[in-house]
């Protein structure tokens, strides 16, 4: 961090100086060095920064004083802003004061005298705050331009390196911007959001769990790390952070709900029970009946995994009730009626469960995972013709998502559909990985599903390089190799 102390009165120059010795810089970004020049305004700096000569771009921040033997502070910052020289170089003016109808530069800050460590510390954290919101909104509009794009059914090249590009950017942008207050939330949320968008979990959780020790009572910190966790497969991290949340907040619905979710992938039927009666008893009447609805889906389940696990009929009837709660109080939430249907299934009940089946296409949901789900019920009931509709449906709603693309192929695998399954997993391989998309293309399974559907369909030569790509993805995929070998033997007449 270059800063430069621009004023004529020596004893203000070291206080200030003083101040930023003082502030913990090094502490919340260990990559960083205080380099501070203090001096006169006629001295030469300013000139230098002035006329866009080199040593003018040296510094990142300027502090200065706003009476000067010529000028003043508020005229060196519109200098700046005229000579495009800012936002690069922001500036600091203490001793000054809005002047009525004209516009202060955006990063600008401008402070009472004298400068204290207080005033010094609120003025570092709104450059940094009004800098990355300008980052964050210039990310967001790339992006929006590149998807803009697709939508309008134009061709664009290296897609997934364009995107990666506008993500790589914006990382480098903000660790730039975090200098100036590396001690505040802000950057460091900032960086969260980019990794959460371009599904590099694991880069998220290091940055989520910092402004969690900066800000311990950030809640919004706390929800990015749970879901960081979630989708870096760390269940047992993510339950310690939602638990951690629901000390500040014991009777928040949503953190329930969420715990209850944490036990359910865990399988923890009980402790999921629990927080889910927890979650309907502290839901406000006032509260959206959707809200409400997904709870008595998680007690459901809850109960169902109960009764799997050797408890009887009770807690199974239990489970339909629940879901039958959660279809009274919100219709259109397909994960209800995709429950239901299984307990009417495992009580034998085949003819209620083929009712609600035919309700719930009826029903129209927006979301691919509850079209998924019924793909699934439906191409395992034997009816391809629903199962299919569903499966468009879902697509409809997320036609490159990976996660929809990869667990239909699977799903037509089991059934022994491979031709259906073939066009699903080469799709899969093809689509880009980034923004909304869960899995890399470059994932071995993708090309050992491909591979194994290609055997079955008997096109060998497929097969093989199929599982070539896989083993040279990952050489120690004992399940490719073996495949392979199992080809070679066939080749050989074995």
């Amino acid at each position: 961090m270059r800063i430069l102390i621009a004023a004529e009165n020596p004893f203000e120059r070291r206080d200030i100086r003083a101040f930023l010795r003082e502030l913990p810089f090094e502490k919340w970004d260990d990559t960083m060095s205080l380099k501070i020049s203090d001096e006169t305004p006629g001295q030469g700096s300013i000139m230098f920064v002035l006329a866009g000569h080199p040593k003018g771009n040296y510094y990142d921040l300027i502090i200065a004083a706003n009476e000067f033997k010529k000028g003043t502070g508020l005229q060196l910052a519109k200098m700046l802003e005229e000579n495009e020289l800012s936002p690069s170089v922001p500036i600091i003016v203490y001793g000054a004061t809005e002047e009525t109808g004209k516009k202060i530069p955006e990063t600008t800050c401008l402070l009472p005298a004298p400068v204290t460590k207080d005033s010094l510390t609120a003025a570092l954290e709104k450059i940094a705050l009004a800098l990355i919101h300008k980052e964050d909104a210039r990310r967001k509009a790339a992006i929006e331009k590149l998807m803009q794009k697709l939508a309008a059914g134009e061709r664009v090249a290296n897609f997934p390196s364009q995107l990666d590009n506008i993500y790589i950017r914006s990382v480098a942008n903000i660790l730039h911007l975090r200098k100036y207050a590396p001690w505040h939330v802000s950057s460091h949320l900032s960086l969260v959001n980019i990794y959460m968008g371009c599904n590099k979990y694991e880069s998220a959780i290091p940055h989520a769990r910092t402004a969690i020790k900066i800000d311990p009572g950030n809640q919004q910190a706390h929800r990015q790390l749970a879901l960081a966790y979630r989708r870096a497969e760390k269940s047992f991290e993510e339950l310690g952070e939602l638990l951690e949340m629901l000390k500040d907040n014991p009777s928040s619905s949503d953190t329930l709900l969420k715990v209850g979710e944490a036990y359910l992938r865990a399988e923890d039927y009980t402790k999921a029970e629990e927080f889910f009666i927890k979650a309907i008893n502290a839901y406000s009447p006032e509260e959206e009946n959707r809200g409400r609805a997904k709870l008595h889906v998680g007690l459901g389940r809850a109960y169902a995994g109960e009764a799997g696990q050797g408890q009887d009929g009770v807690k199974m009837a239990l489970a339909r009730e629940e879901f039958n709660k959660a279809i009274h109080l919100y219709p259109l939430l397909l994960s209800a009626y995709n429950n239901l249907i299984l307990v009417y299934r495992k009580l034998g009940q085949f003819e209620e469960a083929m009712k609600i089946m035919e309700l719930a296409v009826d029903i129209t949901p927006d979301n691919a995972e509850d079209w998924l789900a019924l793909f699934e019920i439906f191409l395992v009931d034997g009816d391809q013709k629903k199962a299919r509709y569903c499966l468009h449906k879902a697509l409809k709603y997320d036609p490159e998502n990976q996660i929809t693309l990869c667990t239909a192929a699977e799903t037509y695998v089991r059934q022994g559909m491979f031709e259906d399954a073939t066009g699903l997993f080469e799709k899969a391989v093809e689509v880009n990985p980034s923004d909304a998309l869960k899995l890399d293309p470059e994932d071995p399974g993708l090309h050992h599903n491909l591979g194994t559907a290609y055997r079955h369909m008997g096109d060998i030569v497929k097969a093989r390089a199929e599982y070539e790509a896989a083993l040279r993805l990952q050489p120690d995929f004992s399940e490719a190799a073996e495949a392979l070998k199992r080809l070679q033997k066939a080749d050989a007449g074995g």
